[in-house]
C-alpha cells in the first residue's frame, strides 16, 4: 500500500491493536466509520476492505453529502481500491466489512469484484440483498462467503437514531419492524 492510500487510515487504525485482526476488530473500524458518516448528517454506514488480513483502507457513505446515491461506503472503497482488488484476485483472500447489509448496487460491486468474504452487522429490511441466490453459474461462481457479523445492535442503533431525527417515516417502521437480538 503505497503512503497516500495509507493516509486514509493512519489515524483510525489506533483503534485496533497491533496483532488483533479479526472480524471483530474490522467492523469496530467499520462503525467509527459510519460514526463519522453520522457526525456529517451522512447515512451512518461504514465499510472496511481487507486483503490478507492487511486493513487497505476503510471508507464511510458520502451519499448525502455529495447528493450521489452512488457514494454508499461500500461502492466508494471497491471503485477507489479497484486496481488492489483486481491484483489480489488470485490466491489472496479479499474481504469486505460493512455495518448495514447490501444494497443491489454494493452487492453487486463486490460480486463483480470477486470479493470473497463480506461480513455485514446489521440487516437490511428495506435494500439488503444477500439472502438472495446466484442467478446464475457464472455468478455462482464469483458469490462471496456471506457473515453476519459483531455490532448488530450498535449499528442497527446508530441507523435507527438517524433514521429518526430524519423524519423518515415509512423508513423508520421499516427499521423498528427488524428482530434484532
Amino acid at each position: 500500500m503505497n503512503d497516500d492510500k495509507f493516509a486514509c487510515i493512519e489515524g483510525i487504525l489506533d483503534a485496533i491493536e497491533v496483532g488483533d485482526r479479526g472480524d471483530s476488530n474490522y467492523m469496530k473500524l467499520a462503525y467509527m466509520e459510519a460514526i463519522e458518516a453520522r457526525d456529517r448528517s451522512d447515512v451512518p454506514i461504514g465499510a472496511v476492505l481487507v486483503i490478507n488480513n492487511e486493513i487497505i483502507c476503510s471508507e464511510r457513505n458520502y451519499g448525502e453529502t455529495n447528493d450521489d446515491y452512488f457514494s454508499h461506503a461500500e461502492n466508494l472503497l471497491i471503485q477507489i481500491y479497484g486496481k488492489e482488488i483486481r491484483n489480489a484476485r488470485k490466491g489472496k483472500n479479499i474481504e469486505l466489512y460493512t455495518t448495514l447489509e447490501p444494497c443491489f448496487m454494493c452487492f453487486g460491486a463486490i460480486v463483480h469484484n470477486r470479493i470473497n468474504r463480506l461480513v455485514y452487522a446489521c440487516p437490511d429490511s428495506i435494500a439488503g440483498v444477500t439472502n438472495m441466490d446466484p442467478p446464475t453459474n457464472w455468478y455462482n461462481e464469483r458469490w462471496p462467503i456471506i457473515d453476519q457479523g459483531p455490532l448488530k445492535e450498535e449499528s442497527y442503533k446508530l441507523m435507527i437514531d438517524f433514521i429518526e431525527k430524519k423524519g423518515w417515516g415509512n423508513v423508520i417502521e421499516a427499521y423498528k419492524s427488524m428482530q434484532i437480538k
